[in-house]
């Protein structure tokens, strides 16, 4: 076993452990004690993640029972991205949660939270290491089932409501993917990764086509795809927000992660029809999110629509890769999957950033509306300037890394505009139009989201009692910001460490 396959392993077997601490030892210690473990072994699961990409590999073997064929792990170059987003993001909510959760220990059980938080976190740490159907179906289970009991923690009737409507969307989207995966493995569910991506050459365009939808219904729901959306509004702001954290930037992701890995290792070539509506789809949910997110005054609402239009976006992204390779625009095919990665990581760093504040804005005035917010800035100085970051870049604005992502993908639309088709031509300009225009509702979106809480008077009691977070809720809000800003200095170094040297000149 090579050290990375061993530092994977230990993150795995650490997260596990975390996660029972609290469950032995059901005192405040041990929760303590618990969320150290967790981001112990987390972030060393984000540095052995940071270590394979620099490496170069493709694949590595994790842990390969050789009793147990069914359940093979392995990293690869493509579910590293996502292994160190779920990683990093997880380290920085254990170490919010570390005083978080002891703010609320009379709203929540707490050792039963705390196990449900470390089953969640491995549950997608597995899904993404996972090669063959079983395993990555039952990881799958494990992580929307998690979630599920998360999101109704604090047993109020809001959010088991909203947690049921969840577990019917999980479930509905669940069985899409594993038929999918069923019909390619010629109904074997034991079937590796291997197996299916050497099936792909052999099925029928009706076969081809037909598992394409599930798997686009399947991850399209997970990832909150209109008209797929409603259980996202309505179970992201009622979990706790370390969870809501955990759920947008992360469990998104998995998402994002099952999508491609279908649609470039597991289908072959499909109609241009089929790229043409994800790329709507996206477009669609993008502008929806939105409009939504302007318009919302539950502060947690808010940024969970923001997610909706961002995950919209990433699809769009996509589905413009699958659109250029099929009209062999290669470098654009290049751009849209590489900026489609380089926003899921960026979107990871400021939503989580943004739901954690919003956790520490609850924790003091116990309200999400927005309206009875105000003057947080001379309050609470240290954690607007952070607010403010988070809220630049969810705006796409430069040097943030959000800026960089869909400038690369909006510069590699108008590029190939030259010399295309009138029909690609349409669908490249259309595509720059909508995005356009989603960007300016999210600078309009972003920008109220900053304003209402944080500067003005305040508009309510509570308001006016703000104070600075404990350091430990403080710290990771500000490691998110400052990542956001990193993220867009170090543009061309992520995206060479990601996989996409080649599009760095044409990133410039």
């Amino acid at each position: 076993m090579s050290s990375i396959s061993l530092a994977i392993t230990v993150s795995l077997v650490g997260t596990l452990g975390a996660g029972l601490i609290p469950l032995f030892w059901r005192n405040i210690k041990g929760h303590r004690v618990g969320q150290i473990a967790l981001a112990a072994s987390t972030a060393g699961g984000a540095v052995a993640a940071m270590t394979f990409l620099a490496s170069g590999s493709q694949t590595l073997a994790v842990f390969a029972p050789p009793t147990v064929p069914a359940l093979q792990f392995q990293i690869t170059a493509l579910s590293a991205i996502f292994f160190l987003i779920v990683s990093a993001v997880a380290c920085l909510c254990a170490i919010f949660a570390y005083r978080y959760v002891e703010m609320h220990k009379n709203v929540y059980d707490v050792p039963s939270l705390d196990f449900g938080v470390a089953l969640f976190v491995f549950g997608m740490q597995a899904v993404l290491l996972s090669s063959t159907v079983v395993g990555f179906m039952l990881c799958w289970e494990l992580m929307s089932l998690s979630s599920f009991v998360l999101v109704m923690a604090d047993k109020e009737v809001a959010s088991r409501k909203a947690a049921l409507l969840y577990f019917v969307m999980a479930q509905l989207g669940a069985m899409a993917i594993l038929a999918g995966f069923l019909l390619i493995a010629s109904g074997n569910p034991l079937a590796s990764f291997e197996t299916l991506a050497a099936n792909a050459g052999s099925l029928t365009p009706a076969d081809a086509a037909f598992a394409f939808v599930l798997f686009f219904i399947g991850f399209g729901s997970k990832a909150g795809l209109v008209p797929l959306h409603t259980w996202l509004p309505e179970a992201h702001p009622q979990a706790p927000s370390h969870v809501s954290a955990l759920m947008s930037s992360a469990m998104l992701k998995i998402a994002v992660y099952g999508f491609v890995l279908v649609t470039t290792a597991f289908l072959p070539p499909l109609a241009t029809g089929f790229s043409l509506t994800v790329i709507a789809v996206g477009l669609v949910t993008a502008v929806f999110g939105i409009l939504h997110a302007a318009t919302e005054h539950d502060i947690k609402r808010a940024i969970a629509w923001h997610s909706i239009e961002n995950l919209g976006l990433i699809f769009a992204m996509l589905g413009v890769s699958l659109f250029a390779a099929k009209n062999g625009l290669a470098v654009l095919a290049d751009i849209g999957l590489a900026a489609a990665f380089f926003h899921a990581i960026n979107h990871a760093i400021f939503k989580s950033g943004l739901f954690l504040s919003t956790g520490v804005i609850m924790s003091q005035m116990h309200t999400r509306n927005i309206e009875e917010m105000g003057g947080l800035a001379k309050r609470m100085p240290l954690f607007t300037i952070a607010v403010c970051a988070l809220t630049l870049s969810g705006a796409a604005l430069p040097p943030f890394g959000t800026f960089y992502d869909e400038w690369l993908f909006l510069q590699g639309l108008v590029g190939s505009l030259a010399g295309a088709t009138p029909a690609v031509q349409a669908v490249l300009a259309a595509t720059v139009s909508v995005t356009a225009f989603s960007g300016g509702l999210a600078i309009f979106a972003m920008t109220k989201l900053f304003a209402l809480p944080c500067l003005g008077q305040p508009r309510s009691h509570e308001a006016a009692e703000m104070k600075e977070p404990p350091a430990s809720m403080n710290g990771p809000i500000l490691f998110f910001a400052a990542a956001g800003l990193l993220s867009g200095v170090f543009a061309t170094a992520i995206l060479r460490t990601i996989g996409f040297p080649q599009l760095l000149e044409a990133g410039d």
